[in-house]
Formats: C-alpha cells, structure tokens, sequence
C-alpha cells in the first residue's frame, strides 16, 4: 500500500517555536527584541525542515490518515512517530453511511516505530465495497507529550538548522524536493537515527 500523508487536524495547545524562542535567541547570542519575528520565522522554518526530514511530527499533534482501502496485510503502520494513541478507525460503505470500527477489532502497537494499529486476535477487516476515494479514516495522536520530552539530538538539530538561516539569509536556502530536505552534514548526523522508513 503507497504511503499517505495524513492530515493535522489539531496542532499543539502551545506551538514549539513559541516554546523554543527563548533557547533559539540564546544559541543565537541575541538579546535584543527587534529580530524576535524574523527568529521566530526561520526557527518555525528550522522545526519544519527537522520534521520534513525526519519524517516525524515533534510536538503532540492530532492526525487524520486516509487511505482508499484496507491493507492487504493485518496492520497499517501510522505515520509521524511517537503514535500516542488511536482516537477511531472509521470507514465509508460505497452504498451507506459512515462507520465507526469498534477498537476491541485491532490494537494498538506504540512501541515499533512507526506506530501500528495491527488486527486483534481472530479479526479481519471489513469486507464491505467503499467509497472510490479515502474509504478509511483514521484519526491519532503522534508527537512527544511535551518539549522537555523531545530527544536533545533532535533540538539540536533545529538549533544549527535556524543558525545557518540566520547567518545565511541569502546564500543559504532550505528546500523541499519531493521527499529530499536540504540540510549540513552536522544537522545530518544529529538526523539519521531518528529518521523514519516507511514501507
């Protein structure tokens, strides 16, 4: 089954960069507060190019993922990292309403990352002919529960990403290219662990 992106649905309370911006100014060496929303930008920027690359969300966020159809196999791996805990798995009949899959029909397995939702004992998927488009849903929690909790490497990692956009305003450009992030070869290594496959 192709990987799909999922949805955010509903961010953190407090976003990470307005609970980073106080180390970012101080790895900055900055003490002023005319710059506050430039650092604010490029730390914001310097957050996404972690993530992008690493393929995980960092702080607790809510996702919906779609998919067309149930997975040949008994689970579907659930993107983002750090899955927290599955909210529902619904499903869309092409020839009535919506439903809502009771969980006691799959668990939940948070320890392999990424996370799975992974048949129970006995169960199979349901066999009704969905929707042509998006006829599963499922809606989860990914992200460390707190800043305190996300590894160092990884903060890191932002930290250098936001001082080569602060001291490389121009020269220095970070891109998105299909699924390959521009980043140093430090932030790189501070990376590679934490990067996630997907199958």
């Amino acid at each position: 089954m192709e990987y799909r992106e999922p949805v955010v649905q509903e961010g953190p309370s407090t976003p990470l960069h307005e609970l980073w911006i106080g180390a970012a100014k101080t790895h900055l060496n900055v003490d002023w507060t005319y710059e506050d929303l430039l650092i604010e930008e490029k730390l914001r920027a310097a957050i996404s190019t972690v993530e992008a690359v690493t393929n995980r969300v960092l702080l607790q966020t809510t996702f919906r993922l779609y998919l067309d159809c149930f997975p040949r196999r008994d689970f579907i791996t659930i993107p983002k990292g750090q899955l927290s805990s599955v909210n529902y798995l619904r499903y869309y009949p092409a020839t009535s309403s919506v439903v809502t899959w009771d969980s006691s029909n799959y668990e939940v397995d948070s320890v392999r990352e990424p996370g799975r939702l992974v048949l129970a004992y006995g169960k199979c998927w349901p066999t009704d002919v969905l929707r042509s488009v998006n006829g599963v849903e499922i809606e989860y929690i990914a992200g460390w529960p707190t800043a305190d909790q996300i590894p160092y490497a990884l903060k890191a990692a932002v930290l250098l990403t936001l001082g080569d956009l602060y001291m490389h305003r121009e020269s220095v450009v970070v891109t998105d290219s299909g699924n390959a992030v521009s980043v140093t070869p430090t932030v790189q290594n501070l990376l590679s662990p934490w990067i996630l496959w997907h199958d």
